[in-house]
Formats: C-alpha cells, sequence, structure tokens
C-alpha cells in the first residue's frame, strides 16, 4: 500500500518547478531587505501626514505583503513606532501592527504557502486572491473595530 501511494500518488505529484520556489522567494526577499526596500517604505510613511493609527496598520501591511514574511514586518515596524508610542499602553497598537501584518502575509504573492498550493492546483494568483479577499477584509475590520473597542474602552 505504501509502495502503492509513493508511485501512484506522491512521485506524479512533484514537480522541478516547486523545488525552485523556496529558493526564489528567499532570494527575492532578501534582494528587497538588502535593498531596504521596507525602511524606505517605512520613512517615507512616518514623514507623511498619516495618523498614527493609520500608520500602524498600512506599514506592516505593505511590508508583509512585499516580504511575504509577517515577522519581518513585525520585526523592522515595531522599533520604528516605539518612540511614538512611548508612554501609551502597547497592547492596543501591536494588536493593531499583528493583524495589519498577518493580513498582508496571507495576500502576500511572495507567501511561500500560497505559492505552493497555486502551482500545485493550477491555480492563479488573482483567482486565488479573489476569493481570499472577503476573510482578509473581514479579519482587517475586525482588527481595526476590536482596536478602536480597546482604545475607547482604556483597557488592554
Amino acid at each position: 500500500m505504501l509502495k502503492s501511494f509513493f508511485r501512484n500518488i506522491l512521485l506524479p505529484s512533484l514537480k522541478w518547478q516547486l523545488a525552485i520556489i523556496p529558493p526564489g522567494i528567499n532570494f527575492l526577499r532578501l534582494a528587497l531587505d538588502t535593498a531596504g526596500v521596507p525602511k524606505i517604505i517605512a520613512s517615507h510613511l512616518l514623514n507623511s501626514h498619516f495618523p498614527l493609527e493609520a500608520l500602524l496598520f498600512i506599514m506592516p501591511l505593505l511590508i508583509s505583503f512585499l516580504t511575504g514574511i509577517h515577522l519581518a514586518a513585525v520585526s523592522i515596524s515595531i522599533p520604528l513606532f516605539l518612540s511614538y508610542l512611548s508612554g501609551e499602553n502597547l497592547a492596543q497598537p501591536m494588536f493593531l501592527l499583528l493583524t495589519a501584518a498577518t493580513v498582508g502575509y496571507w495576500m502576500s504573492p511572495f507567501h511561500l504557502c500560497l505559492i505552493l498550493n497555486m502551482q500545485y492546483f493550477k491555480s492563479n494568483y488573482f483567482g486565488t486572491i479573489r476569493l481570499m479577499l472577503c476573510p482578509a477584509l473581514t479579519v482587517a475590520i475586525a482588527g481595526i473595530f476590536m482596536y478602536a473597542a480597546m482604545k475607547i474602552s482604556g483597557g488592554s
């Protein structure tokens, strides 16, 4: 039974294109990081006249979308915002930041899980994202409402 599984199911599903996707994604991510693209985006957004709450959402969303790694967005965004958030309860802004980073990560064309699944199921990016848009927007809107509710109540 195991031999049949390998011969009839596993081996036919393996394709050489799937093997080059992870190194390609990591190369692109490292190129973006080396070029300083996330920091450039961050500096432009922080120097703009956007409200801090909007930046807490937009910046990690963009960084995680561009890198395909939500932890990169968090690790880049938090140090930039800490000086602006001194004296505040950090649970509320960090909640908003993490929500945005997660939504950007889900929708990223560099998200490795998304790419491998699209390759395996032979789907295209825009068709897949169209199906994911409603759940991602629901999470984003819920995160914004939760942030606003925590801000109004003054709790953590």
